[in-house]
């Protein structure tokens, strides 16, 4: 299976929970996820919850899950000055998915699912 096979299995994964927790059947991986300029939806998961999800399957041999500050920063960048959407960056690492996000966006979904 080739990088691109396993980034799109990844990006199918987290879109089929996120729409099963969310219960809504439009999200999706966005069409051109990994497109550059020809994508126009923001990071690799189309959804209608002010989310902005992006993905990597990056495995290695290390014990370490690292997350590329580059790749935080640039869907960081995505967000419009004074958004509310928050980013949550996705990482598939040794068969296990783990997410970051920044503390204060986790206090605020935790804070609107009340």
């Amino acid at each position: 299976m080739t990088n691109k096979e396993k980034g799109t299995k990844l990006e199918q994964i987290v879109a089929t929970k996120f729409k099963e927790s969310l219960k809504d059947s439009s999200i999706r991986a966005t069409k051109a996820s990994g497109g550059g300029q020809r994508n126009t939806e923001q990071g690799d998961i189309y959804n209608n919850s002010d989310l902005i999800i992006e993905c990597k399957n990056l495995n290695d041999k290390s014990e370490n899950i690292i997350f590329d500050m580059k790749v935080w920063n640039k869907l960081l960048n995505e967000l419009s000055l004074g958004s509310t959407k928050k980013a949550i960056y996705i990482k598939q690492h040794n068969g296990e998915i783990y997410c970051m996000l920044t503390l204060s966006d986790l206090c605020r979904l935790i804070k609107e699912k009340r």
